[in-house]
């Protein structure tokens, strides 16, 4: 008919949208096995089955961390204690916080935490359940995120296995529940791989701008990963032409104003703890006053960790890779690059392990698709997984780091759980081996005792005496409890009141290295 008008049924993207979608992240498929996001199950199946697995993995984590208490680092001390200063207005402050080298935005974030589980948990002290639940939920990043790229990848095997396989294994889950700036920058690396590549096209500005602002505070909290975002903007500037970089690099640059505004308020200048930790770490060589590893050190820790399921996880994670190469690429950054630092510690590649465990979930699901096998039959391969990493545990290796300064957690528990404590003598026991207030909970005073005079100087300045061996002379101190599990404690008590004639000797702002005989 002359004069009408064919309208297209649907509209047509400009041209630059048609840009954005062909440059966008789509994890790389080697044939059919890419499926729709709603193929072969609905959205309630889903919601069910991925919060099982979420409730699996923070129920692993809770129970592990609270089941066996320990402490191998004393920088997840350092950081409760700060928040719980906060909430309380006591605590014991090391001099990398007075000095300026750690940032308060991460006490800031807890202390909220400590203030609701207050209110909310029946509990004397609620500080350790409330950061454990905290950051376990936090921890389900790795979970989440695997689960929908590999649903996007393979349906719902690859689904199930990857996020499976993330909330059982070993590391993640003794790991992922820690109060520790490393752990908390890879969960927040994982959330904004998946804003920003979700293995569809990503139109929304507002999804990269969060993106960036996850980025942000990950690299400027844990300046280690720099050479990893490094990594990733290369990545993104040659393979992804057509991103939403304003929105990515404004929530980028908003993140690090927000972390320096923080560090301005509190510390008096901007960006303060990133230079002075820089300076104090790096250039004044502090960090290797603690130890120096060579090269390989990450390789033999993965040995002795995970022994014979190294090399089947590595395969699995290589082959996972040729359908997710982002990952694979980062993962190996955080290896190489942490690799080249004299001072490691296993904890510091936990970004990568994380991204090693997902794409070893990714390239085992690609083998069951291959072989055609049914949905049900990646419950079986996570129960493998899971007791794989059971076996992992009762190693030796991995026993010591569960009984790690055990006896020192449960002694202080026990003690602020008296009504009648009045003060705390560490003999031959540090400050830092301990839970700090955070795990006392009680305003009493604690003092360091590593010699004979010191002893009977504080003696009648405390009623308990936690002890690394045991009391030659208790005098009037009775044992009244042994924990053997880990290096042993020995926790020793008297009757009566305490003096508080050296209550300005106790340990509220020790200086390292003052006293190595304390």
């Amino acid at each position: 008919m002359v004069g009408m008008v064919c309208r297209p049924a649907c509209p047509v993207p400009a041209p630059d949208t048609r840009r954005r979608i062909a440059y966008d992240e789509v994890p790389r498929s080697s044939n059919a096995t890419m499926t729709s996001t709603t193929a072969g199950w609905g959205r309630k199946e889903r919601l069910v089955i991925l919060g099982f697995l979420c409730a699996v993995g923070l129920a692993l984590r809770v129970a592990l961390t609270l089941g066996s208490p320990n402490q191998p680092y004393p920088d997840e001390t350092f950081l409760l204690d700060q928040a719980h200063r906060i909430v309380w207005g006591y605590g014991i402050t090391p001099i990398d916080w007075r000095t300026g080298m750690r940032s308060w935005y991460l006490p800031g974030l807890i202390a909220p935490v400590f203030w609701v589980g207050d209110r909310v948990l029946p509990l004397r002290n609620p500080c350790l359940l409330a950061a454990t639940l905290f950051f376990g939920l936090i921890s389900l990043a790795p979970v989440i995120c695997g689960f929908l790229w590999a649903e996007r990848l393979g349906g719902k095997v690859a689904a199930i296995l990857t996020a499976g396989l993330a909330a059982v294994w070993l590391d993640l889950v003794y790991f992922g529940p820690r109060a520790l700036h490393e752990v908390l920058a890879g969960h927040l690396l994982i959330f904004g791989l998946y804003l920003a590549f979700p293995g569809v096209p990503v139109l929304s500005r507002a999804r990269m701008v969060a993106a960036g602002g996850l980025w942000g505070f990950a690299c400027i909290d844990r300046i280690q990963l720099a050479p990893v975002f490094a990594v990733l903007g290369v990545y993104c500037l040659f393979k992804h032409r057509g991103l939403l970089w304003g929105g990515l690099l404004a929530g980028f640059v908003a993140a690090l104003c927000a972390y320096g505004a923080i560090d301005w308020l509190t510390l008096g200048h901007p960006w303060q703890s990133a230079y002075t930790y820089y300076d104090v770490a790096v250039i004044r060589g502090f960090a290797t006053s603690f130890g120096v590893a060579p090269w390989y050190y990450f390789i033999s820790k993965l040995v002795s960790f995970w022994g014979a399921a190294l090399l089947p996880m590595v395969c699995l994670a290589c082959l996972g890779a040729r359908r997710m190469p982002l990952l694979g690429m980062l993962a190996a950054a955080v290896l190489l690059s942490h690799s080249l630092v004299p001072h490691k510690e296993y904890r510091f590649v936990y970004t990568g392990l994380m991204l090693l465990v997902l794409l070893a979930g990714i390239g085992c699901s690609d083998i069951l698709n291959r072989l055609q096998f049914p949905a049900r039959g990646a419950l079986p391969c996570v129960l493998c997984f899971a007791i794989t990493s059971a076996v992992l545990a009762a190693q030796p290796t991995f026993r010591s780091l569960l009984a790690k300064n055990q006896g020192e957690i449960l002694s202080f528990g026990q003690i602020g759980a008296d009504a009648g404590a009045c003060g705390i003598i560490l003999w031959q026991d540090y400050w830092w081996q301990t839970p700090g207030y955070t795990g006392l909970h009680r305003d009493i005073p604690i003092y360091e005792a590593g010699s004979d005079v010191r002893l009977r100087r504080y003696r009648n300045g405390a009623n308990y005496i936690v002890a690394a061996s045991p009391l030659d002379s208790p005098g009037d101190f009775t044992l009244a409890r042994t924990f053997t599990r880990g290096a042993p404690v020995y926790l020793y008590h008297r009757a009566g009141g305490c003096s508080r004639e050296y209550l300005s000797e106790r340990v509220l702002n020790p200086m390292p290295g003052a006293d190595p005989n304390p």
